[in-house]
């Protein structure tokens, strides 16, 4: 819909390889937005997904033409109700964020426990990352790759749990809190390069940050988070009371 719209491979190896598992573990009832995409789908059937909601626009009617191809190379059918809710074209970059918005919105009220409960509405004061198996994987080049496997465990108020990719904890609970991790003892929160300018003028010293690697103190620490300056949670609430 702009110059700078997502563009997804829908046949590439790593597309379906990742479209196999996620379409598998989708609820029925569960419904699918590729990022800049424009439009949503809901799994209707075990094998069947089908269009509720799209922009009418010539990139969205693409981009449902190579969600089609792929669901067919994987075994599912694709269906468009008469029903179907069709967005107007939007006119500006504001307009197009607002709208994804809105199809973010549709699909996290979506996702709930087998209870109904909402998995937004979960607790998530001690829910950090882990670890669950590092899978080796072949690249469109031909060369072997290893992908690291993580979740977050949302827990009911009756004790029912579900385990979200990273992207889905995101979606739900935002940025700032994907970039907390626990090591087994400390909690990290990664900074952002204006809060570490920030807390440098405060009086923070070299010593109370620490640089994230692969492990910190012996513990996996999750791929999105190497590289990132963060400091012990702990003792910035420390710091601030």
């Amino acid at each position: 819909m702009n110059e700078n719209e997502i563009k997804i491979e829908w046949l590439a190896k790593n597309t379906i390889r990742w479209a196999e598992g996620h379409f598998a573990s989708l609820p029925l009832g569960g419904i699918w937005s590729p990022e800049g995409q424009g439009f949503l789908v809901m799994k209707s059937d075990e094998r069947e997904f089908t269009l509720i909601q799209a922009v009418k626009h010539p990139a969205v009617i693409e981009a449902l033409k190579g969600l089609h191809s792929l669901l067919f190379e994987i075994g599912y059918t694709y269906a468009e109700l008469p029903d179907v809710k069709w967005d107007d074209p939007p006119n500006n970059d504001d307009e197009i964020e607002e709208i994804t918005e809105r199809h973010k919105e549709v699909v996290v009220q979506s996702w709930k426990f087998e209870s109904g409960y909402p998995l937004k509405e979960s607790d998530i004061t001690d829910v950090y990352p882990i670890h669950q198996e590092t899978q080796e994987i072949l690249s469109e080049d031909g060369e072997t790759q290893e992908l690291e496997i993580w979740t977050y465990t949302l827990t009911s108020p009756s004790g029912e749990e579900v385990k979200v990719v990273p992207e889905d904890f995101m979606t739900m609970f935002g940025t700032e809190r994907l970039h907390l991790c626990d090591t087994g003892g400390i909690r990290y929160r990664g900074l952002t390069r204006q809060e570490i300018c920030d807390k440098i003028e405060a009086g923070y010293v070299s010593e109370n940050f620490a640089v994230l690697g692969k492990e910190q103190h012996g513990v996996k620490i999750p791929p999105w988070m190497w590289g990132v300056v963060a400091i012990d949670v702990k003792l910035e609430q420390e710091e601030e009371e």
